[in-house]
């Protein structure tokens, strides 16, 4: 009997590991590593952007620390820096304008306009936003209140202007605007409240985040000369009595951020390699030098000597010295700043200005080698933004001074039509139907840019009332000129035609609908 071996049966096929997670130890929190999971790049630390910090906080919690500094630094920037100061001043001149906004009152009634009616209200309220009547000092008008806020947001961020009711305001209206400066309002006061409400950064808000009061000391703190009494002390204002004005970038805000801040460091940065390139330039064309001898000795050509004993030669323009026998001139001749001085500049000022949300054309007075098409694109989009913040400076400013200027006009029964008869409080809603049209600007090519609009509008895709709102005018407005006109000319035995684009549409100055 043989002896047969037991067939053994075939080794099992080696199984791959399964993966294994990856661990970073360094970092504060350990992120493991899957190959075989889809990650967002953004959220996965690695050595390569393990600098690239995050930050879980709030933009209160970030403005509670920062924003004295912040705004120290925006307004050391307007003062000083040349861009800055351009970039705030754009502010001004775009969102306000030369006449500031114009308000186009629309009450209508029985599905008609009240234009005359519309036209007393307008006219009452140019008659207080007059210098001297307005605003609480006398100094400024309404535009000028306008234009001195616009500049306020842009550099601190936030504007506060307080609302004068009563005889305090020193005028026949009995109400009156006071800007006031942002340093005013209690940044340190921060307390949770017992009726569920809280005080954040001075701003004392309700339980479901809304402002209820301002905390607003007596005097500017920045002030050098004022007493310290007067510095500590804080007043409780009602939020109705303030009109706190800033543009939130996250919800549940409560204080402003300069606009600039993006931009702030870079621009700093440039100033400063500016400031280092023009030293550097000032010693380059200064053509200095060293006079050497192989023994080291400087006798015979130094004729003065510095404050530390140092021996040196002064060389005049147009004099050719000969110099002793074993001396030599060796010449220090700084060659920067070089040719890429330029493009290294306009790379910071195309950096700033995508931070401030502006061409680099019009920040940099830069229009070398720029064409038509692009100027335009350029030019079309930047507009879109500035009256982006037309809409929202009329929002949280314009309309809030309109209502309650309105509501005392009426109170006091100060807005009387020709035959006497007030506006009354039921007239209210009706003139609070209103808009305001802010600047708008130069066409491009205007012979194009018209022939276009005057295209659209006989072929009914655009009306004259949006076609005069892109020239900043009321279309009423000018069908009342154009009227005057026609009856002046008609009076002197002049004919004049108007061109095809107007049409025949006339507007009627006797129409009254004054109950």
């Amino acid at each position: 009997m043989g002896f047969f071996r037991k067939k053994q049966p075939p080794a099992p096929t080696p199984q791959p590991a399964p993966a294994q997670p990856v661990f970073f130890p360094r970092y504060h929190a350990l992120v493991p590593f899957f190959r075989d999971i889809r990650n967002f790049s953004a959220g996965v630390v690695t050595r390569l952007n393990d600098v690239f910090s995050g930050s879980f906080g709030t933009v209160n919690s970030d403005l509670m620390g920062q924003m004295d500094l912040m705004r120290a630094r925006s307004r050391s920037l307007m003062r000083d820096n040349n861009h800055a100061k351009r970039f705030i001043q754009m502010c001004a001149t775009h969102i306000v304008g030369p006449n500031g906004f114009l308000l186009n009152v629309q009450g209508r009634r029985g599905g008609k306009l009240k234009q005359t009616t519309n036209n007393l209200i307008e006219d009452s309220f140019y008659a207080w936003a007059r210098r001297g009547v307005c605003e609480s000092t006398g100094h400024l008008s309404f535009v000028g209140v306008q234009e001195l806020l616009v500049k306020t947001l842009v550099r601190d961020g936030e504007a506060l202007v307080k609302k004068i009711n009563g005889p305090a305001a020193g005028n026949d209206w009995h109400f009156a605007l006071q800007v006031l400066a942002v340093d005013r309002l209690d940044t340190g006061m921060n307390k949770r409240l017992e009726n569920g409400g809280i005080i954040k950064m001075g701003v004392e808000l309700s339980p479901v985040g809304r402002p209820v009061a301002y905390h607003i000391k007596a005097s500017n703190p920045a002030e050098v000369y004022t007493g310290n009494s007067l510095q500590q002390k804080t007043q409780r204002v009602p939020a109705k009595e303030i009109l706190h004005i800033f543009l939130p970038l996250e919800p549940e805000q409560v204080r402003g951020v300069p606009w600039m801040h993006t931009a702030m460091e870079t621009l700093q940065k440039l100033g400063t390699f500016h400031d280092a390139a023009l030293i550097a330039a000032n010693v380059g064309a200064a053509k200095m030098g060293f006079f050497t001898t192989a023994e080291g000795s400087s006798l015979g050509l130094a004729d003065s000597q510095d404050s530390q004993g140092r021996l040196m030669t002064t060389v005049e323009a147009g004099v050719i010295d000969t110099l002793p026998v074993g001396t030599t001139f060796q010449s220090f001749d700084p060659t920067y700043p070089e040719a890429n001085y330029g493009p290294f500049v306009k790379s910071f000022l195309q950096a700033a200005a995508s931070g401030l949300g502006v061409s680099y054309a019009t920040l940099a007075n830069d229009l070398e080698g720029v064409n038509y098409s692009s100027i335009r694109a350029g030019v079309l989009e930047e507009r879109d933004n500035w009256m982006l913040l037309q809409n929202w400076f009329a929002e949280c400013f314009l309309t809030p001074v309109y209502e309650a200027w309105l509501d005392m006009a009426i109170l006091k029964g100060l807005i009387v039509s020709d035959r006497g008869i007030p506006l009354s409080i039921r007239d209210k809603g009706e003139a609070m139907r209103h808009v305001w049209q802010g600047r708008r600007w130069a066409w491009v090519d205007p012979l194009k840019d018209i022939e276009a609009t005057i295209a659209a509008i006989n072929n009914g895709l655009m009306s004259r009332t949006e076609a005069a709102a892109q020239q900043g005018r009321d279309l009423y407005d000018v069908w009342a000129q154009l009227q005057k006109e026609q009856d002046d000319a008609k009076n002197l035995g002049l004919n004049f035609t108007l061109g095809s684009g107007v049409a025949q549409d006339t507007v009627d100055p006797q129409q009254d609908n004054i109950p």
